[in-house]
């Protein structure tokens, strides 16, 4: 069984909100929140690590458990809209608590975020479903190893 990776070109948060009806039910969650999303994202976050965690979540729900591109394209701009130093160091942590990452679906769609924010951590999440022994899962993994550079 052949499986495809969906290496994105992101666009803004602020551009793909518009998306309907998804980007209006993610600006309500969003609000919900915290009220001045989905503006400034980054002061927002390095004053509050409890507002950032949301936002993480959020993301990876959207991005990596969608079925529909419009969600998952949403879900993949508001992670990109999160400071990189914080998305580096949290985004795995958080995928394996609120993912379930046995899933291929999720495993891969994690696997083309990783791909995008840090190539250490795609390797490691590669090296795990490498050796989960589930063939969907290693083989997402050996997919994994072929991709050229983000950039």
């Amino acid at each position: 069984m052949s499986h495809t990776f969906i290496v994105f070109s992101p666009r803004p948060l602020l551009v793909v909100l518009p998306l309907a009806p998804y980007g209006q039910q993610l600006l309500s969650r969003l609000k919900a929140l915290h009220p001045d999303l989905p503006g400034d994202i980054e002061p927002l976050c390095d004053s509050n690590p409890s507002l950032a965690e949301a936002l993480i979540v959020e993301g990876l729900q959207l991005a990596c458990d969608s079925q529909h591109a419009a969600n998952i394209e949403l879900g993949r701009a508001l992670l990109l809209a999160i400071p990189r130093r914080l998305l580096e160091r949290r985004v795995l942590l958080v995928a394996r608590a609120a993912l379930d990452l046995s899933e291929p679906w999720s495993a891969r769609r994690l696997l083309e975020i990783l791909h995008e924010v840090d190539s250490a951590l795609l390797e490691e999440f590669a090296t795990e479903l490498l050796s989960s022994g589930v063939d969907e899962l290693m083989e997402a993994g050996r997919d994994a190893g072929g991709w050229p550079p983000a950039g």
